[in-house]
């Protein structure tokens, strides 16, 4: 995404209404479900002011009539990724995968097979935190972890599944020796995971919203 540099100025760029906030906010919550706090609009300016530039637009009225027209969705996409927040790390919530690991999964019989839907992924790490413990904890049964989100371009890197090392901090050695391995060369001072064992987890979009777009886990594990 190349921007006008005769936009480049951020002064350039009209301050975000009353009014414009409340259609951003509106069109957000219409697409995904999402709801904006409603004082948000410095977020909203900084998240979206590259975008609005590549356009060569100055006021957010121009921007939200792009969105709102936008028959190929494209630029509906863009802005989904741009404010949609991701924030998540390997087993956050630690407490949840124990408790699945000592009173879900130990119910769990020869002849089925468990099935796991990380519903708003984001990056991967709670899919993959999911993977490493039921496949830990079922010693050979079957599963399958299915993972989700309505943004595009952390999904992209879910399904790399390349992480910065800070982020190992809450997981353990064994986990780490098992399904992870220490990058090298252009991978220095990130871990991946291992790829016979990335397979096993499918990475799809998903809109929350739209039923016709969800796979059916009602009778299994759901992690929203």
């Amino acid at each position: 995404m190349e921007i006008n540099p005769a936009l480049e100025d951020e002064g350039q760029v009209s301050s975000i209404t009353s009014i414009e906030y409340s259609h951003i906010r509106k069109m957000l919550t219409d697409l995904t479900g999402i709801e904006l706090g409603p004082n948000k609009q410095v977020l909203v300016t900084s998240r979206l002011r590259k975008s609005m530039l590549f356009h060569g637009f100055l006021s957010f009225s121009d921007y939200i009539h792009l969105v709102k027209h936008d028959e190929a969705i494209e630029e509906k996409q863009i802005m989904i990724d741009l404010l949609t927040t991701n924030e998540t790390y390997f087993f956050r919530e630690k407490a949840h995968f124990q408790y699945m690991r000592e009173k879900i999964l130990p119910k769990v019989s020869k002849g089925q097979t468990l099935r796991f839907w990380s519903a708003a992924c984001s990056s991967g790490e709670e899919a993959y935190s999911a993977a490493m413990t039921i496949d830990d904890t079922l010693n050979g049964l079957a599963w399958e972890v299915v993972a989700s989100d309505v943004n595009q371009q952390v999904l992209k890197s879910a399904k790399q599944g390349v992480y910065p090392i800070k982020r190992l901090e809450l997981m353990s050695k064994k986990y780490l020796h098992d399904y992870c391995l220490k990058g090298f060369g252009p991978y220095h001072g990130s871990f991946l995971i291992q790829p016979a064992f990335k397979k096993k987890v499918l990475f799809s979009q998903v809109n929350l919203i739209k039923p016709l777009n969800r796979p059916d886990f009602s009778r299994h594990l759901i992690a929203l």
